[in-house]
């Protein structure tokens, strides 16, 4: 389902059979303008589409597993807990 928090649109979301992976949603990375945020559960993760998003300018803000690292731009260990 997509919202527009700017116009208030509520897009429904698109009907597939229940056995469909989430990766074949029939929304693409073009689908968002510049500046918008998408909430995805990790079931859209995918690091080729995340680089393509930040291209196009698009923020996303995904759950991450439990163990994953995660480094700053200098390749230094990032602790989320602090």
């Amino acid at each position: 389902m997509r919202w527009n928090f700017g116009t208030g649109q509520l897009d429904e979301p698109p009907l597939q059979p229940a056995r469909c992976h989430d990766r074949t949603t029939p929304y693409g990375i073009n689908d968002l303008p510049a500046g918008s945020l998408e909430v995805a559960d990790l079931g859209y993760f995918s690091l080729k589409a995340l680089q393509a998003k930040q291209a196009l300018g698009q923020d996303c803000v995904y759950r991450s597993k439990v163990g994953t690292a995660v480094y700053t731009e200098a390749g230094e260990p990032l602790e989320l807990l602090k």
